[in-house]
């Protein structure tokens, strides 16, 4: 059975600008997430692309063909410890909060995402 996608806001780590990131599911018992495009809020949305309240738990990753970043081309993303958002990463171990500013080591893999921000 296929998923229908979520859509997620995202924080750009170096512009701060917001961004919607869109999800896919992969089939299969346990849930993977994976990160297949990000753009940003201001352009004209297709039905259904707002952030949806809600929690997606799983595993979560970029997509294989997930281009990157369209402010700063990264092509990850991480979860803050603080304010519990997400922002893109560059992969390197450090990152730092497109929300709250906060920023320091990447130590733990995504295990929940919230859509309610």
């Amino acid at each position: 059975m296929e998923h229908p996608p979520a859509y997620v806001k995202i924080a750009c780590g170096t512009t701060r600008r917001l961004l919607i990131g869109r999800f896919r599911r992969l089939p299969g018992e346990q849930p993977v997430w994976e990160l297949t495009t990000t753009f940003a809020q201001s352009r004209q949305a297709d039905p259904g692309e707002s952030a949806s309240i809600g929690e997606l738990t799983g595993t979560f990753g970029p997509a294989a063909t997930y281009e990157g970043c369209p402010q700063c081309s990264a092509r990850s993303f991480v979860k803050c410890g603080k304010c519990q958002r997400l922002s893109c990463w560059t992969g390197a171990g450090w990152f730092s909060c497109g929300w709250c500013g906060d920023a320091g080591p990447v130590n733990d893999r995504i295990r929940s995402v919230s859509q309610a921000d």
